[in-house]
């Protein structure tokens, strides 16, 4: 009985990794065609991220699903350099893009873990850019209020 639960609980892990992928050549797609660019690149990066720390042979597994994640990734990366290489270097973008195509093409590799948090901070970037973007929109940081400066001044002399 155990064994068939371990076995449909792979079964699921399995489809729940591959979905991840899916949502991530999706994500890309909408860098491709520029929408809501930051937040589609950063949302395809996070789910190929998350499944390459649950899945060390992507393409293995899902040779397939790879391979059209490739070639989003190909696709996406001048995209996304040419829409905010004014606000985060080409290289680094570049950097992490490889990164990712890295990960997706090779099982084993002594800089997996550097690649995985290339992708990361690549991903991290892409947020940050998002919610500075957003601010900036609606009129810069919050601002400070009397209640607020009360507040962050009793927490602070509490913690002492």
């Amino acid at each position: 009985m155990s064994i068939a639960f371990e076995t449909n609980r792979s079964s699921h892990d399995h489809r729940g990794m591959e979905e991840h992928l899916f949502a991530a050549i999706e994500c890309l797609g909408r860098v491709e065609h520029r929408d809501d660019t930051l937040v589609s690149a950063s949302q395809a990066l996070s789910a190929a991220l998350a499944t390459s720390v649950a899945c060390q042979d992507m393409k293995s597994s899902f040779p397939a699903t790879v391979a059209k994640l490739c070639e989003a990734v190909d696709r996406a990366a001048p995209e996304l350099v040419q829409a905010i290489s004014a606000e985060i270097p080409a290289e680094e973008i570049e950097v992490g893009m490889r990164a990712l195509r890295a990960l997706l093409d090779e099982a084993e590799h002594p800089d997996r873990a550097r690649r995985q948090l290339h992708v990361g901070l690549l991903s991290s970037q892409l947020n940050a850019l998002h919610c500075r973007r957003e601010l900036e929109k609606r009129g810069g940081p919050l601002p400070r209020s009397a209640r607020f400066d009360r507040l962050a001044s009793q927490a602070s002399t509490s913690v002492h």
